[in-house]
């Protein structure tokens, strides 16, 4: 099929289609001033619904989509979608958790600092810090980084963890599981009460 003089096979267009209805749902601003009630949404489908209906968590979300005699699953969060057949089952999508995207979150915490503000650091550590700790060495890894290097404790680092660790999950800023999906516009940490919502993407992985 060609478009605009662009050949593309039939495949790239159910893709794109299924990544743009998910993002059209939650469409936001690509800014996130720090006043937050200056935060609006965009021809949002769940800015109109809500509206109408209170709605005030979120959710993950995954869609299958049998067409042309291929499946396509599209997935935003922990969804799992399995096929089952006589020889079996094997998993058709991947789960997106603080801890498989943590390179995402943290630059998102790296180019907008006031997302986690004085309260977070957005470092990711080899063990839980204490002042015990501080001017000892630890390993660390950045926004940027693949492997680990090693840095002196101070005392910045001593904050919670942009993704801590649970004895069930890594969190979010000590908060939510999942690091994309839609909804939870409203959702907050306890203690600061920081928007949790700019770094939950709604963008999904299509295969």
């Amino acid at each position: 099929m060609v478009i605009d003089s662009v050949q593309l096979r039939c495949d790239e267009l159910v893709i794109g289609a299924l990544e743009a209805a998910f993002v059209d749902m939650v469409s936001e601003t690509d800014e996130y001033p720090k006043d937050s009630s200056k935060r609006k949404l965009q021809d949002s489908q769940i800015a109109e619904d809500k509206q109408t209906w209170r709605i005030s968590g979120g959710c993950a979300a995954i869609a299958v989509l049998v067409f042309l005699g291929k499946l396509f699953i599209a997935n935003a969060g922990d969804c799992r979608a399995v096929l089952v057949t006589d020889e079996g089952s094997r998993p058709l999508s991947s789960d997106f958790t603080p801890a498989t995207e943590r390179k995402r979150l943290q630059t998102l915490a790296y180019q907008n600092p006031e997302l986690i503000g004085s309260c977070f650091s957005r470092l990711e550590y080899s063990r839980a810090l204490t002042k015990k700790d501080l001017k000892t060495k630890v390993l660390f890894r950045d926004w940027f980084m693949d492997g680990w290097a090693s840095k002196t404790v101070k005392e910045s680092d001593l904050k919670p963890p942009l993704i801590s660790e649970s004895t069930r999950k890594r969190r979010l800023l000590n908060t939510i599981g999942v690091s994309r999906g839609f909804g939870d516009h409203h959702l907050y940490t306890v203690d600061d009460h920081l928007p949790i919502k700019p770094f939950l993407s709604s963008v999904p992985e299509v295969g």
